[in-house]
């Protein structure tokens, strides 16, 4: 993982590499209703939920292919 800073020089928006990947990936994780909001109270269970969300990303995007 390699942290990209953004230049002074430049005024406005500035595309960063890869950034929309992150962003992307954000995107598709706060689809889930239980990420949106803070419902869970330990860190385990809230990384378990994100884990649980792109699960079932992957499986939705396999089976469009497969279909």
């Amino acid at each position: 993982m390699q942290i990209v800073k953004r230049s002074d020089d430049v005024s406005g928006s500035m595309v960063l590499p890869r950034r929309w990947c992150v962003e992307r990936t954000f995107a598709w994780l706060f689809r889930s209703r239980r990420l949106v909001s803070d419902y869970e109270t330990l860190p385990a269970v809230r990384e378990q939920m994100v884990l649980w969300s792109m699960t079932m990303l992957m499986i939705r995007q396999l089976a469009r292919r497969r279909g």
